[in-house]
């Protein structure tokens, strides 16, 4: 189907909002907050058991190979990538989880321990990206070569239970928490593409769980968009997507004359978006995300290296950067820090790993050859 999103091409940027590592204390978590996640309902847990492939290694599972991120489509138009450092401002739903806990034959200990997990309601992303749920007709969520197909009023009457978190290596792998009793055509063990239904007409879910849209089945694509998007810069503003940047659409387009940078105010521009009120930016790299403290759109350059697949290379830090929040004056929130993997009863929690740390700069210049003079015969 028809791609409607303007996607701009280019490597991820690059940029260093905090040159140096920072450690932090926990942050406090209400009681009310915890009180709240234990009553949270036990869910059927879909996504847990993987069997794709870390960065770096082959995937022969088939549709999986297909997708990289895992983008999120309203009406078949990308709005986002579920990655913790790009996600809007949203509530945590901490759901209450029980793991196992080591003895030996003398301990007298219990056995388990309880504790809340970090995870977030697939509604509330939506809400926070502008999607008006009352107006929901399906949410679809893509396991590679099948999908769950939830209508609209089942997504709004199980909202509080149907949860994702993002795991592996690089937290890019999406899980999604189906509740109990929520009717739904099937469930897979790993998701990779969330796409939602709004004005567009309902796809029709066929029994082998592929979406037909106007009678002909979309396969392992997205409904209105096609294949499955891969790579690309994201650029927010206030929160919303407002630019995909590819390095090899990149023309003459916010280009500084003279030179190999393009100037992303002027990028923007010559997309139509406007960037009045621009007053702040986050930069982001895997699961790092920093406050660019020197922002200012006339100077905000970046180029792109061979090397640095999927980024754009900040110039003024020479940092590979794969996604920039921009925000308003009355927008910007405050440094973005990452929230505990795990909240365990007696206080204690379980920061995210790996630790999420600043990109280090690239070299922009070749280094010269070393001339070498032969000996005297």
């Amino acid at each position: 189907m028809l791609r409607n999103a303007t996607t701009l091409a280019l490597t991820l940027a690059l940029t260093a909002a905090t040159g140096c590592k920072s450690k932090r204390a926990p942050a406090p978590v209400a009681s009310a907050a915890l009180d709240a996640a234990a009553d949270a309902p036990e869910v059927q847990i879909h996504g847990d058991k993987w069997k794709g492939p870390e960065p770096g290694e082959e995937d022969n599972s088939g549709g999986f190979q297909n997708f990289k991120e895992a983008w999120v489509y309203v009406d078949g138009k990308p709005v986002g990538v579920l990655r913790e450092s790009e996600l809007p401002p949203l509530p945590i739903a901490w759901t209450k989880q029980e793991g196992d806990v080591e003895f030996d034959a003398n301990s007298t200990g219990p056995r388990t321990v309880f504790y809340q997990q970090k995870r977030w309601r697939v509604t509330d992303y939506l809400t926070a990206i502008g999607v008006d749920m009352a107006k929901v007709k399906m949410v679809c969520i893509h396991g590679g070569r099948g999908v769950v197909a939830l209508p609209g009023d089942v997504v709004r009457k199980y909202s509080d239970g149907l949860r994702f978190d993002l795991t592996g290596v690089n937290r890019l792998k999406l899980r999604v928490f189906l509740p109990n009793g929520m009717p739904r055509n099937t469930s897979f063990d790993r998701y990779v593409a969330i796409s939602v239904i709004v004005d567009k007409a309902v796809p029709v879910i066929d029994g082998h769980d592929q979406l037909l849209v106007e009678g002909q089945s979309i396969g392992e694509g997205i409904p209105y968009y096609g294949a499955p998007l891969r790579g690309g810069v994201r650029v927010y503003v206030d929160g919303r997507l407002a630019m995909i940047i590819k390095r090899n659409l990149l023309g003459d387009s916010g280009k500084v004359p003279g030179t190999d940078r393009w100037n992303l105010g002027a990028l923007l521009a010559a997309q139509g978006v406007s960037t009045d009120g621009l007053v702040a930016a986050d930069l982001v790299s895997r699961d790092w995300r920093g406050r660019y403290h020197d922002f200012k759109l006339d100077t905000f350059d970046f180029t792109t290296l061979e090397q640095a697949s999927g980024k754009i290379i900040l110039t003024a830090t020479r940092q590979p950067i794969e996604a920039v929040h921009m925000f308003s004056k009355d927008h910007v929130p405050q440094v973005w820090l990452p929230a505990p993997d795990q909240i365990f009863m007696d206080g204690k929690v379980r920061e995210p790993y790996p630790p999420t740390e600043p990109p280090e700069p690239v070299e922009l210049t070749p280094p010269a050859k070393a001339t070498v003079t032969p000996p005297p015969r």
